[in-house]
């Protein structure tokens, strides 16, 4: 028998401990800890696969011995003066209107939806409807592209501005004799790319907004504004309350104390 095979799952366990509680010099996280035991696991299975030992002995370390919190990282959420100086920006840092009308175009619409970029290069002109009912919409291929469309609402800014869209857009497919559908075009005639999205938000907004901050900003603004998480999760159609109640109800934990007093 190696001196290897005499060590056990209790040994490692000792060891952990000892990590944990500082004993060995400085404390070590929970995640650091973790990160020790998946590399001892996949040092195990090593010595395994080339029959050094006969079992890996992390595999009998209890697996929530030493979890960690679960720990959600905030959401980015620009500013309203961020997202003016970005529209700003746009308008006064390019010289090409066809790219000026249709950027804008771009920022109002995830700005007056939340619909996410990737999304947005896929639409077609088909997927707007402007003036039905009066409550402006698109139909919007679900994310991973499964064959199925939502019903996604858009601001009124948003409609006026994709209309002043469309009329640059159909002279610039005239004189070009564009056959494409895609709602947004780029200056090679075919559809936009997400990469070419990301690159004039980085650009004009000096680094500071990306698409998907805009989407967190919409979040942000009708939970304010209804303080109805529910409307929230169909506006942005998060797959469930759980997500969306992490981005966007944002309580501190003395107002979660004095609530729970009063039980």
């Amino acid at each position: 028998e190696t001196d290897i095979q005499i060590i056990t799952s209790n040994n490692l366990i000792k060891y952990l401990n000892e990590l944990k509680n500082g004993i060995l010099g400085r404390t070590n996280s929970l995640d650091s800890i973790n990160t020790k035991k998946n590399v001892f696991s996949a040092f195990w299975n090593y010595l395994r696969q080339n029959k050094y030992v006969d079992d890996n002995v992390i595999s009998h370390i209890p697996g929530n011995l030493y979890k960690s919190e679960k720990r959600y990282k905030e959401v980015e959420i620009p500013t309203d003066e961020q997202v003016e100086k970005f529209l700003v920006n746009i308008t006064d840092g390019n010289k090409n209107e066809f790219n000026i009308i249709r950027n804008i175009a771009i920022v109002q619409l995830i700005k007056g939806s939340g619909i996410r970029s990737e999304e947005l290069i896929n639409m077609d002109i088909s997927d707007l409807h402007l003036h039905e009912e009066k409550r402006p919409y698109m139909m919007i291929l679900g994310k991973g592209n499964i064959q199925e469309y939502d019903k996604v609402y858009m601001s009124e800014q948003a409609r006026m501005n994709i209309e002043e869209y469309l009329k640059i857009r159909t002279f610039f497919v005239t004189e070009r004799e564009i056959k494409d559908n895609a709602l947004f075009l780029s200056n090679e005639n075919n559809r936009l790319s997400k990469g070419a999205i990301t690159g004039f938000f980085n650009l004009y907004s000096e680094g500071e907004i990306y698409p998907h901050m805009l989407r967190h900003w919409v979040g942000s603004k009708l939970y304010e504004e209804t303080k109805d998480i529910v409307l929230v999760q169909r506006q942005l159609r998060h797959k469930n309350l759980e997500t969306a109640a992490r981005y966007y109800v944002h309580m501190d934990e003395s107002t979660i104390a004095d609530a729970v007093l009063t039980l």
